[in-house]
């Protein structure tokens, strides 16, 4: 479990990078390999498959974060940790250290299409971006106006 090779991948991340999937799913539920050990480039094998882009592996690993805190019948409530996900390191100099962040960086923009990610992507919108959007153009509206006044 603890076994890694010379770029300090482990098996989760190799099975990533060959899109071994039901391996990747083996490994974790019947051998207890930690799926939060990063390699020697900082990342995850969820980071890892972002920044590959590779749909399927992240769709998957994606899937298997979520776990169930209630249900009632038919209704499932379910809870998703949002470390990895959308997190920012303490350290600027860290390696990248969020899926957002990768696939941005990487340009693998088909995976923001997840609906996790656009509804993660939609409340940070709502609670931060919009009103720095709004003061940035209010800003640069005041500014056109003061410089259109002095000349």
């Amino acid at each position: 479990m603890t076994a890694v090779d010379a770029f300090g991948n482990t098996g989760l991340h190799v099975c990533v990078s060959n899109n071994q999937l039901e391996m990747h799913d083996f490994l974790v539920d019947e051998w207890g390999f930690p799926e939060d050990v990063r390699n020697n480039a900082g990342m995850t094998p969820f980071i890892l498959a972002a920044h590959e882009g590779n749909a399927s592996a992240f769709s998957s690993i994606l899937r298997r974060r979520f776990s169930i805190v209630w249900k009632y019948g038919p209704v499932t409530n379910y809870s998703l940790s949002l470390a990895d996900i959308d997190t920012v390191s303490s350290d600027p100099h860290a390696h990248d250290s969020s899926v957002i962040d990768v696939i941005l960086k990487k340009n693998h923009l088909q995976l923001l299409n997840h609906p996790i990610l656009v509804a993660v992507l939609d409340m940070k919108w709502n609670a931060f971006g919009r009103r720095a959007f709004q003061k940035s153009i209010l800003f640069l509206c005041h500014l056109s106006r003061v410089l259109h006044v002095a000349s």
